[in-house]
């Protein structure tokens, strides 16, 4: 089956554009290009015309997307990155390079990490990935990111880009040789793609079912299948699958010794393959073609397809040398570029040391000015007057600041206290109602036996007795939030010891969660968790952890829902998500809490972790809750960093070690 490498521009464009099109779609870009005055529009279209060279000029879409790699590289424009990355890896793909195509794929999962989980974007790549990976026979990497692909797809409702999964999968266990699965989610893909209207990928399906099939013996479903694909592959011009089917349908006529038949299909498969440069194809055709010649007699035939493969393959041999020279000729440019990035830096460097020390050197001189131009007792006056006011200003910050700090404490309590309260509810509810039941049910056995039915008060006293099960498990349940509760509240020892990070993530979340439910019961918002199970436990003082994570959950919600209300009153949808992730990473730790919401402006961004600082109303914040989980999380020999994410969202990572 051809590679069905998948970009963020490949899914939009190239399934929907023809050859001639295409040309006309690409000579439209480059006049638009060369008019265009803003450098991100540039990289962009670069990125757009890569694109629509990848199936017929992999070495022109290269070319294309380094340029705008480096170009988006140097305004610091991640977006650009990670779509000309997506590029650059596709067109070595094509070309065959396969170990530069993983490299690229690779590159472009961690600048999509640092811009924000996207699960789109994180899905395609794993497709990508998974497909490279069966290029070079590794099979069981290949599996791992296709099943991990379809798990975020099937998570996140991604429907076009299920067909995608679920034809690489089958294509994957195909070539692995597990063909109940290849044929199981291959079907899968054509049921899919039957419901959508796809046709294009109706057709796919069906050219790898006839794939599959062959490799079973079923020579019957292998010919329907591949006679259905045909007419549909041939009329949106998927050449590289029509050339698999021509192929197919030949090696079927081969084995009933149809060799006419077999020869025609035959030749179909090479002529297409050649004409589209599918090379590895054409190979394989024209070798079917030199057997069944040989087979046939006709050596002139057979000598001539020969020569053919052997010419094929000497291009490929080339444009393997190309692509080779191609990977050397980048990553010079890559080093050439981080050397001028650095001597930018030096002399950056060089400019501050010399503009501070012209600035020490005015301020030396304008002290000693100072000093000898004023008397004594007026300074010694000046000097007393401002030793006075500065000690009532500190006194008066010291007071205020306690109470700032008193007041976030507060309210960090209320909002952990009405998270509880929740929690609590909910086991008392259970214990009222299974009560009122029970007293109920107690005066119809008393009535049953007053009756002298023996059996139907027995009954009655079976269902007695579960209603007593339940009300002592909840009640064992109410009695656990409350030695929690009491727990939480205890005088922390300062004394770290072991914790399981994904329970203090998941029980701060609930008791975030719940607090804002208690305060708006209008609230609600998606919680996507991926918590990764291999963290385990570090040594941490829970208590402290806890309030910075409840300061991150609350600070998320509020953004969130404050984002809700703006958009709703603009008659825009807008649907919250807040994404908390765990993952380790060498010897630390990683804590993700990341918001849909407006994000946090650029200009403001460096005084967010300062004392005093808040973005909310007057009387909403204190601003003290991110300096101090800064400060705690500091304590803890740890870091708490600021991931923007241009406009759509935030996210803050709690890193320890």
């Amino acid at each position: 089956m051809a590679m069905k490498l998948i970009s963020l521009f490949a899914i939009l464009l190239l399934t929907c554009l023809r050859p001639n099109a295409q040309d006309r779609a690409i000579d439209s870009l480059q006049e638009i290009l060369r008019k265009e005055k803003s450098d991100t529009g540039k990289i962009v279209l670069m990125i757009e015309i890569s694109s629509l060279y990848q199936k017929s000029r992999p070495d022109s879409a290269l070319a294309l997307a380094q340029t705008a790699y480096f170009e988006a590289k140097k305004k610091k424009f991640l977006k650009g990155q990670s779509w000309a990355l997506a590029q650059m890896a596709n067109a070595n793909a094509s070309m065959g390079n396969y170990p530069n195509a993983l490299q690229y794929n690779f590159e472009q999962l961690d600048v999509e990490k640092v811009r924000g989980y996207d699960p789109l974007n994180i899905a395609i790549i794993y497709l990508n990935i998974a497909l490279l990976y069966e290029s070079v026979d590794e099979f069981s990497k290949s599996v791992s990111f296709g099943l991990g692909a379809d798990s975020i797809t099937r998570a996140n409702k991604l429907d076009n880009l299920l067909l995608y999964s679920l034809l690489d999968l089958g294509d994957i266990y195909e070539k692995k040789n597990v063909l109940d699965s290849a044929v199981s989610y291959t079907k899968a893909c054509l049921a899919e793609s039957r419901q959508q209207r796809n046709l294009l990928m109706q057709a796919s399906a069906q050219n790898n079912l006839g794939n599959i099939y062959f490799k079973m013996g079923d020579r019957v479903n292998a010919r329907k299948s591949y006679d259905s694909a045909l007419p549909r592959l041939l009329a949106l011009q998927d050449y590289s699958n029509a050339s698999e089917s021509f192929l197919g349908l030949a090696r079927l006529f081969a084995l009933d010794h149809r060799f006419d038949s077999a020869i025609s299909y035959a030749r179909k498969s090479f002529a297409i393959s050649r004409d589209n440069s599918f090379l590895t194809k054409s190979v394989d055709a024209g070798n079917l073609l030199a057997t069944l010649y040989k087979e046939s007699r006709n050596a002139d035939s057979a000598l001539f397809y020969e020569g053919a493969v052997m010419s094929l393959k000497d291009s490929i041999d080339s444009r393997e040398k190309i692509n080779e020279f191609q990977s050397i000729a980048f990553s010079e440019q890559l080093k050439v570029k981080d050397l001028e990035e650095q001597q930018i830096r030096v002399r950056g460097n060089i400019r501050s040391i010399a503009l501070l020390a012209g600035i020490a050197v005015f301020m030396v001189i304008a002290f000693l000015l100072y000093r000898n131009n004023m008397a004594r007792k007026r300074t010694n006056l000046v000097l007393e007057t401002q030793k006075k006011e500065l000690q009532e200003t500190l006194q008066e910050l010291n007071n205020a600041q306690k109470q700032l700090i008193q007041t976030a404490k507060m309210a960090s309590l209320g909002e952990l206290t009405a998270g509880i309260a929740h929690e609590i509810q909910n086991p008392l509810n259970f214990v009222n109602n299974f009560s009122e039941v029970s007293s109920e049910l107690l005066e119809e056995m008393k009535a049953e036996i007053k009756q002298g039915n023996t059996e139907d008060a027995i009954s009655i006293a079976g269902y007695i007795g579960q209603n007593l099960e339940k009300i002592g498990q909840h009640g064992r349940r109410a009695d656990s939030i409350v030695k929690n509760m009491l727990q939480h509240s205890l005088k922390t020892s300062g004394h770290k010891e072991p914790v399981d990070v994904n329970k203090l993530v998941t029980d701060y979340l609930q008791l975030a969660y719940h607090g804002m439910k208690n305060k708006d019961r209008q609230f609600e918002t998606l919680l996507n968790t991926n918590l990764d199970s291999s963290v385990g436990r570090i040594n941490l003082i829970p208590p402290e952890i806890g309030r910075v994570l409840l300061n991150l959950f609350n600070n998320a919600f509020y953004a969130v829902e404050q984002k809700k209300k703006s958009s709703a009153k603009k008659g825009m949808t807008f649907e919250p998500i807040v994404s908390v992730i765990t993952q380790k990473r060498g010897k630390n730790v990683i804590i993700s809490v990341a918001d849909n919401g407006d994000g946090i402006p650029k200009n403001i961004t460096d005084k967010i972790f300062q004392p005093f600082f808040t973005t909310k109303p007057a009387g909403q914040g204190t601003g003290l809750g991110l300096s101090l989980s800064y400060d705690i999380i500091k304590a803890h020999g740890g870091e708490l960093a600021l991931i923007q994410n241009d406009g759509s969202g935030a996210q803050f990572d709690i890193i320890l070690s």
